[in-house]
């Protein structure tokens, strides 16, 4: 065989081999689970393709305990409580397994990275706190590692890499196909209270100190841990959980104002005042140009993203419960033209996202709503009380949606007619008044007789 025959069969057998190599799955990051953590991505926009209102409920599963927020994986869900981590089947709730934990609780994360699926969460206190990953399956711990202090952050996973935050100030990033440490990096006094936001190779913390109110935001490099900047406001107190938004962060803050920090400088974009403070449990919600925040006290806000100009509101604390004033645990989400929001009373509501009208609710009983995952046709949210767990909602073909305007919006029209009749009221009753005084007084011809007969 001449050498050009032979040259030209192995370029062939290199090709196919190429081919061959090219259609093998290599290392590379899988796609990410449907909702697999906290607010569905690392950048928490809780925005997905989810069934619209109005609702029904589809099941219930009472855990005997307050639950976290869940997260899906396509066919179960996960939730974490303080006594054990729960898994639930997605189509009627039945429990699949519990695990014993203990410690705070905070959010899970689906790890999409090993063979074989496994949940990450945190799990111990004090000295003896872990992040832990369990295979879904066996219910083995596939690797555990430990975090130095209590952790309530919650864990936010990026393809291959999982960050998490403790009380100390420390942040740290894992392999998520190992446990091990890839950095961990100091941002000072206080504790990291929710989940890190990552985005455009940053991940970005927020932290309060509790002894001295003080708070900040911090950047640092999403590969080695490298500070980029930190935003430290003058006013004390704390941020909200944050989510990312077209190259902001946005979060609520103690002084009333909803903030967008620019992610590439860490400088303010723009600044709205609500009508009370974030709370540290709950983050926004993004999709579009608008960014939906809540307040402590049940305030839904639609705000444009590019300038903070806030579109409208609706205030759920109209309808306080008996046991006081609501405490939103709830972050909102958008699924299709709505947003949907749990609320301390146990109301999960839906509210029109264009126009800011309540579009439907329902009362699930005693227990504060958390965090919402979308589970394809089905929405499943945590709640919390002794008799706690996860509900689900599917969509009600035969339900009704209303459309109700939020307590403190104006009605002009209303307004105007309500003055209209009022001022009738009002002229008819001074008129009445004057035709009584009038017929009581005696007639002009009597008041003159009766003074000339005085004169005389």
């Amino acid at each position: 065989m001449s050498a050009r025959v032979t040259n030209h069969w192995r370029t062939v057998a290199l090709a196919c081999a190429l081919v061959v190599a090219l259609a093998q799955p290599g290392p590379a990051k899988l796609s990410a689970p449907p909702w697999g953590q906290f607010q569905g991505g690392p950048t928490h926009a809780g925005s997905a393709t989810g069934p619209e209102p109005p609702y029904e409920t589809a099941w219930t599963y009472r855990a005997g305990e307050g639950l976290s927020g869940p997260v899906f994986d396509g066919d179960a869900l996960y939730a974490v409580g303080s006594d054990a981590v729960h898994a639930v089947s997605m189509v009627d709730g039945t429990e699949q397994w519990m695990v014993p934990r203990s410690g705070p609780v905070s959010m899970p994360a689906i790890n999409i990275a090993l063979e074989g699926q496994a949940l990450l969460y945190t799990d111990g206190e004090k000295d003896n706190t872990e992040l832990v990953a369990l295979d879904t399956t066996s219910r083995k711990r596939v690797w555990s590692v430990p975090l130095e202090d209590d952790s309530k952050s919650g864990v936010t996973v990026d393809g291959e890499s999982a960050f998490v935050g403790n009380d100390s100030g420390q942040l740290f990033s894992f392999f998520v196909s190992s446990g091990k440490q890839a950095w961990s990096t100091d941002l000072g006094d206080g504790e990291i209270d929710s989940p890190p936001v990552v985005a455009e190779g940053l991940v970005i913390a927020g932290m309060q100190n509790p002894s001295t109110g003080a708070f900040k935001l911090v950047a640092v490099n999403e590969e080695d841990g490298g500070r980029e900047w930190s935003y430290n406001p003058v006013a004390t107190g704390f941020p909200s959980a944050l989510t990312f938004a077209n190259g902001k962060v946005v979060a609520g803050y103690t002084d009333r104002n909803v903030r967008a920090i620019n992610a590439e400088s860490g400088t303010v974009s723009w600044s709205s005042l609500v009508r009370f403070f974030g709370s540290l449990a709950v983050s926004p919600a993004a999709s579009g140009d608008a960014v939906y925040v809540t307040d402590v006290s049940g305030g839904l806000y639609r705000l444009d993203d590019r300038s903070g100009m806030r579109e409208w509101d609706f205030q759920f604390n109209w309808k306080v419960p008996s046991g006081g004033g609501l405490a939103q645990r709830g972050s909102p989400i958008v699924a299709g033209d709505y947003v949907v929001i749990g609320l301390q009373d146990g109301r999960l509501a839906a509210v029109d996202a264009e126009t800011g009208e309540l579009a439907w609710e329902q009362e699930t009983g005693d227990g504060a709503l958390k965090s919402i995952a979308v589970a394809g046709d089905t929405l499943v949210v945590g709640k919390g009380g002794d008799d706690g767990g996860l509900v689900a909602f599917r969509h009600d073909p035969d339900g009704q949606l209303t459309h109700i305007p939020s307590p403190t919006t104006l009605d002009l029209g209303g307004v105007l007619v309500a003055f209209a009749i009022g001022f009738l009221i009002v002229f008819a009753v001074v008129l009445g008044v004057g035709l009584l005084i009038k017929w009581r007084l005696p007639p002009e011809e009597v008041v003159d007789l009766v003074e000339a007969e005085e004169e005389e």
